[in-house]
C-alpha cells in the first residue's frame, strides 16, 4: 500500500494564527488540543500561533500514526474509547506529538502502531511513557 502527503500551500503550514480572535489564545489552544490550562500556556511562547506547523518528517509520521489507528480501531466510536481513539490530548510541537491516552485504549495503541513484517503499524516509530502524556517522534 503507498501512502501520500500531499503538502499545503507555504502560507497554510504557518500553524493556527490567532489575530483578530476574541477568545484568549490560551482557550483556543485548549479546545483545539483539549490540554490543561497549564501546558496550553506554556506551550504558548509565540502568541502568533496557537498549534505551530510540523517539521515535513513529522507530518508524515503523524500521517503513519493515524492511518495505523484507523485501520486498527476502524469505525470510530468516541464514546466508548474516551475520546477520539482513546485520545484525551494532544500537545502539537513541530517536532513532536505528545499524546495523552486514555488507559483503557494503551494496548490497543501498541497493537494498532507496533510494525510488524506484513506492513501494519508504523516502522521507526519512536515514543516514550511519561506522566504527562506520551512524546511521538516520527520517523522520516
Amino acid at each position: 500500500m503507498t501512502h501520500t502527503l500531499t503538502p499545503c500551500p507555504p502560507r497554510q503550514q504557518r500553524g493556527l494564527r490567532t489575530t483578530d480572535m476574541a477568545v484568549s489564545p490560551v482557550a483556543l489552544r485548549q479546545m483545539a488540543t483539549g490540554e490543561p490550562e497549564e501546558t496550553a500556556r506554556a506551550e504558548l511562547t509565540d502568541f502568533e500561533h496557537l498549534i505551530p506547523a510540523p517539521t515535513p518528517e513529522q507530518a508524515r509520521g503523524e500521517a503513519r500514526i493515524f492511518h495505523a489507528l484507523i485501520a486498527a480501531y476502524g469505525r470510530h466510536r468516541p464514546t466508548l474509547t474516551g475520546g477520539p481513539f482513546g485520545i484525551r490530548s494532544l500537545t502539537p510541537r513541530s517536532d513532536e506529538l505528545v499524546a495523552r491516552i486514555a488507559p483503557t485504549q494503551l494496548d490497543q495503541w501498541i497493537d494498532a502502531l507496533a510494525f510488524r513484517e506484513e506492513g501494519t503499524g508504523v516502522a521507526g516509530l519512536r515514543w516514550a511513557d511519561r506522566p504527562e502524556g506520551s512524546p511521538w517522534r516520527c520517523p522520516g
